[in-house]
């Protein structure tokens, strides 16, 4: 077997293992079914055709995310970002009141981290949702590690923020501010 079939083998295992957590991911940027899945296959389908490009099997999961932050980065740039939120249906809910608290929760911190700006979001969604450490994120993204940092901190600040802000309309009172 050459080194190049046993390199595509070895890509295609990788990729089905970390085809949910690439979909999740997507999900995450897109907030669209179709979309994230037409991302996922673009990444899949680029992953297979550079595959000598992977170099050390121990950071493919970090290079297949690359690939993927780079197709979202550009379709976001020729696409100018539209945004379409869909509802969640959740599995089991307790009682309609509920389901219905769960889902305009859900909603609310959707609608919050999609007005994020792209970078901060994207190094939100790398940090947070998908648990990489600042070094992965710098290395994925090709940016020094206290730039993630602080774009870390400031979308976390900004989501913080909106979600106390809808809060506070929701149900009238404002909210209180610690003063030192």
């Amino acid at each position: 077997m050459t080194l190049a079939i046993w390199r595509r083998r070895r890509l295609e295992k990788i990729l089905l293992h970390e085809y949910a957590m690439l979909h999740r991911l997507a999900w995450s940027w897109c907030h669209n079914r179709h979309t994230a899945d037409e991302l996922v296959q673009e990444t899949c389908l680029l992953a297979m055709e550079h595959v000598e490009q992977l170099k050390d099997n121990n950071k493919a999961r970090q290079w297949i995310v690359k690939i993927m932050v780079n197709l979202h980065h550009n379709r976001m740039r020729s696409l100018r970002e539209s945004v379409d939120v869909e509802t969640l249906n959740l599995a089991s809910p307790d009682s309609v009141e509920s389901l219905a608290l769960q889902e305009d929760r859900i909603s609310q911190i959707r609608h919050a981290v999609a007005s994020l700006k792209y970078d901060q979001r994207i190094v939100l969604t790398l940090v947070d949702l998908m648990g990489y450490s600042y070094i992965q994120v710098a290395e994925t993204l090709d940016i020094p590690i206290g730039t993630v940092m602080s774009r870390l901190t400031r979308a976390r600040s900004k989501l913080k923020d909106k979600l106390l802000n809808h809060n506070a309309e929701a149900t009238g009172r404002p909210n209180l501010r610690r003063v030192k």
